[in-house]
Parts: C-alpha cells; structure tokens; sequence
C-alpha cells in the first residue's frame, strides 16, 4: 500500500556555521529557510556533485529526519547528498573478502584527511553497485591510481563507526598542473556561487510543489476508497 503522501513544512532557523569564517558573510543572511524533501529537486547543491573539501565534509550539518541511513547532509540550508573533491592520495591499499575493496586516503590541504571507500562490483553484474543501476556507480578502473597520485574523487558521504568517509563513485587522475588548478577553481566558484549563499525558491515555485503534493495526497485518498 502507498504511503499518502503529505504537504511539507517549511521552515526558518537561524543560520549554523558550516565552515568557519569563509561563511561570516552568509551568517549576516536572514533567517534560513529549511524545506522539505519535496522541494530538493529544485536545489542545484542536491543535483550535483557538490564541490567540497574534506574540512567541509565533516562540518556539513544533519537535520531531524534525514538520519537514518539517507546520507542527506546540509551546508547552510543547501541538502548535499553526492561530493566532489581533489586531493593527493596519501594511503592506498586494495583487499578481499567477499568483494574486491579499494581504501584510499585523500589528503587535500584543508587541514583534514577523509578516507574513500569502494566495493568493486561482481563481473555478473556490469554498471551496478551495491545491487543500484545508475550512471553514478558505474565501475571504476584504478589501474593508473596509487600512491601520491593527484585525483578528483565523486561519491556519497557515508558513516563508518562514526566517522564519515566517502563511499566512491567516480575517481579521476588529475595528470597535470593546469587540470589540478581547473579544479580547485571550479570548487571555489560552486561554493561562492551557490552554497555560501542561502537558498531561496521563490514562493511562486514553493506554492506549485505544495499544490503538486495536494493533488497527489487527493488522488492517493481516492484511490483508497475505491
């Protein structure tokens, strides 16, 4: 039986620091409005690989009912569930158990490491991890990684005893100077460009996805009806 689906609630809250002083100016910002999971579709941090560094990664928020399991993060009030980042690999080491495995430490001069995470697929099952068909877990070739290698790494944040790591998607051989620059350059304007500053939907498209849902929740009632 489908669940009804409900109107969600929006709410505001003062503005927690995610990052330190880099985000005082966002700080001095109204109020932040918090929206429901209804509304992430429209969030460009949700729908895309969100440019970070391991320190933010760490200081990312939780939220009330995006605990379990969800891997939903927030900067500010932006919901952050797949990141990017780009660093040196200071750890490497592969290992078997039921699956091949690949550890990776990445180092990326924010002043914290974060480990990185990937269970290699079984032949019997091309493009999938963890029994999900997607773009965003295609396997992965490690054949030009190691040690010291400079790479841009895409996947979700997850936690492990605790401790949040990086369970990988994507990863890249960043193979000289210029491509590392590109980057970081692309990181510092995604951040300065949409997470240091609250995000606002315009009411108009707020009162559209609510109208959505209460014609969504009318028709599951009527369905149940019958």
């Amino acid at each position: 039986m489908t669940d009804t689906p409900s109107v969600p609630n929006v709410r505001q809250e003062i503005p927690q620091n995610p990052s330190g002083s880099e985000s005082k100016q966002a700080q001095q910002q109204q109020p932040l409005t918090h929206y429901g999971k209804a509304f992430f579709h429209l969030s460009k941090a949700y729908n895309s690989w969100a440019k970070l560094t391991a320190t933010d990664v760490f200081r990312l928020q939780t939220r009330p009912g995006f605990e379990a399991g969800q891997n939903i993060y927030f900067f500010l009030n932006h919901p952050i569930r797949w990141v990017r980042l780009v660093g040196v690999i200071i750890g490497f080491d592969q290992f078997e158990t039921r699956k091949l495995i690949y550890f990776a430490i990445v180092d990326d001069g924010s002043g914290q490491t974060i480990s990185v995470i990937y269970f290699e697929p079984k032949p019997d099952a091309p493009g999938t991890q963890n029994g999900t068909s997607s773009a965003h877990s295609a396997p992965v070739d490690f054949r030009n990684i190691d040690l010291h290698s400079v790479v841009k790494v895409k996947g979700e944040i997850e936690e492990y005893r605790g401790e949040r790591q990086i369970k990988l998607r994507k990863i890249e051989l960043l193979k000289d100077t210029n491509a590392e620059v590109d980057a970081w350059a692309s990181g510092t304007k995604f951040k300065r460009d949409v997470l240091l500053k609250p995000w606002v939907i315009p009411e108009k498209e707020v009162q559209k996805v609510k109208r959505k849902l209460e014609s969504d929740q009318e028709e599951c009632t009527s369905k149940k009806r019958k």
